[in-house]
Parts: structure tokens; sequence; C-alpha cells
């Protein structure tokens, strides 16, 4: 009897040991589904937040991840079509694609949830370069010139206005508006001595157009202005300085296949050693280039 009783005893003091012990750990298995459905929840309501998926959309952009963080970008758009952030860079980045005609579809779309788009003048002006793109010059011309009516004092707003001045073949209007935009001392100041050149040169103004191209130079030297220098000694007949800044181009400023295409074809005319060397050098690069090729083939014979 005495045995049964200890064997009982010590059956109810393990009972109470286990139960002791288990407390704890369903406990904190109740902690853990807890904050798996908080962490669930957080992760929804992160999805429902622009702001993630803007900051999502940036840190992929940085890792230059274009495609995926477009995607983030139209996620956050998706959520509010009236928001003026995700509008803009949605732009943005469809002007840098060459997409005009999706860049309108976006901006309409916006339009209706949102009017007031069409008085904000960055948006404007924005809608400005797509319709650039796109070839209508007049809607351009009309989106910019209200971007500069409720923002007279953004110098950037001249500077594509200019170049719509030039495309439209108002030469003068062009140079007007690109030397107001010089006066607010912008960063695209060498941008816009090029462009001013461009339209002297349409003007036949050479003597000025390549003081403009000089002074382009001058603040950021690149393959464009010196290639608009050269073309404009060329049509002025200064062959020396035109042969000096081909030469200046070639030791410099050859990345593209368009620009070997260019100097190969310039030098074609008057060297026709230096343009095979051009030839080759952008083969190197490009093996694959059509033109390059097609050219290589045509000096051999």
């Amino acid at each position: 009897m005495k045995k049964i009783t200890l064997i009982i005893l010590l059956f109810l003091i393990q009972g109470v040991a286990f139960s002791k012990d288990t407390e704890p750990v369903f406990a904190n298995a109740e902690t853990v589904a807890e904050n798996a459905v908080q962490t669930e929840n957080n992760k929804n309501k992160d999805k429902n937040d622009i702001d993630y998926y803007m900051n999502k959309y940036k840190k992929l952009k940085a890792k230059n991840k274009d495609e995926k963080a477009f995607e983030a970008l139209k996620s956050a758009y998706s959520l509010d079509k009236t928001n003026y952030d995700t509008l803009s860079e949605i732009i943005k980045v469809l002007i840098n694609e060459n997409k005009p005609d999706e860049a309108i579809k976006y901006f309409e779309q916006s339009l209706l949830s949102n009017p007031e788009f069409e008085s904000s003048p960055e948006i404007l002006s924005y809608m400005a370069q797509v319709y650039i793109l796109s070839g209508d010059l007049n809607n351009a011309l009309n989106y910019q010139l209200k971007a500069i009516e409720l923002d007279k004092d953004n110098k950037e707003n001249y500077v594509t206005l200019g170049k719509i001045y030039l495309e439209l073949g108002k030469w003068l209007n062009s140079v007007n508006a690109f030397e107001y935009a010089i006066s607010g001392n912008i960063p695209k100041d060498a941008e816009c001595y090029n462009f001013i050149g461009i339209a002297n040169v349409k003007r036949k103004n050479y003597a000025q157009a390549i003081s403009n191209f000089e002074k382009s130079a001058e603040l950021k030297e690149g393959f464009s202005n010196l290639a608009n220098l050269a073309k404009t000694y060329k049509a002025k007949g200064d062959w020396g300085d035109y042969r000096k800044t081909l030469d200046k181009i070639q030791l410099s400023y050859l990345k593209k296949p368009k620009e070997f295409i260019y100097l190969a074809n310039e030098y074609q005319r008057i060297n026709i050693e230096k343009s095979n060397e051009i030839i080759n050098k952008g083969l190197e690069l490009f093996p694959k280039e059509p033109t390059l090729r097609e050219m290589a083939q045509r000096n051999k014979k």
C-alpha cells in the first residue's frame, strides 16, 4: 500500500512539473503567432503605401534595375493617380525612354482624377518635352507657354521653349529664349550656347555661331559642340580650323557608333588613311555596327 501511495505521489509531482514547464512554451507559441500576424499586417499595409513603393523604386533605380524600378513606380501610381510626385517621375522616365505616347496616356488618365495638374508649371513643361518627342510641336509650344505663364522666373522653362522654336524653324525666337535662359546662370549654359550656335548657323550667322560653339566647349567640351564647330568652320570655308577641330574630336570624344561614323565620313574627304583608322577603331568597340562594316568594305575597294 505504501508503494502504491508513493507511485501516485511521484506521478502527481511530475504532472505539476510538466504543467509548469509547458506553460512558457505555450505562451511563447502564442507570442510567435501574434508576431507573425502583425508582420503580415505590416506587409499588407506597406503594399498600400505610396512611400513604400517610391522607396523601392529609388533603391532599384540606384542599382540600375530600371525595369523592376519602373514596376515599383507604376505600383505607387496605381494607389493614387492624383499624386504629383509619382506622375512627374513616370513622365520623366518615359521622356528618357523616348515613349511619348505612353507618357501622354498617363497624363490624360491623371487629369481625369486631378484637373489641377494642368495648373502645374513643372508637369506642363514635362508634357511640352513629351510633345516634342511625339513631333506635335504646336501642342509642345502651347504647353510650354502655359508653363512659363505660371512660372515666369524658372529659366529652365526657356530652355525647352528655345528647343521648340528651333524645331519650328523660328531661329531668332529660339536664340532669344536660350539667351534669356542663360541670363539666369543655369547649369545648362553649355547646352544653351550649343543650341544658340545651331540657330545662328540656320540664320547663316557663322561668326556668331562659331563664338557660341566655342563658348559651349569652353564651359563643357564634348562631341556635340565640337562637331557643330567643325561643321560651321566647313560651311565658312575655314579649312585649317575645321581640320584642327576634327583632330581634337578624334583624340578625346569618340564613344558612340554615330560619332565614329560622322568623323570617318569627314576624314574620307580629306585623309582616307585616317578615315580607315577611325573605322577600324570603331569596329573594335562595335564589331556588329552595320554602317561601320559597310564603310570598311567600301574603303577596301
